[in-house]
């Protein structure tokens, strides 16, 4: 549930949790009951199902790849 405020005559509601991390939430519980925590059986099993494609993968992985210097850039700046 959320939070609600009265603004005039009616009640305004605001999310407990943003939607990024109620999806993130959702996401994980997911992948925790239907690939037992694997992200990779997540990934293995939308690439047989034709869902995920070489390109796509392809973006996943320089994607990743950014992700892993920006953090390593991160970590370095605090040392």
């Amino acid at each position: 549930m959320g939070q609600s405020h009265l603004r005039g005559r009616a009640y305004e509601y605001e999310p407990l949790v943003s939607r990024d991390r109620a999806a993130n939430n959702a996401i994980r519980d997911m992948i925790d009951r239907l690939f037992g925590g694997s992200v990779e059986g997540l990934l293995m099993s939308l690439v047989n199902s034709k869902q995920l494609h070489p390109k796509k993968l392809e973006k996943l992985r320089t994607l990743l790849e950014e992700q892993q210097r920006s953090e390593k850039e991160g970590h370095h700046g605090n040392d």
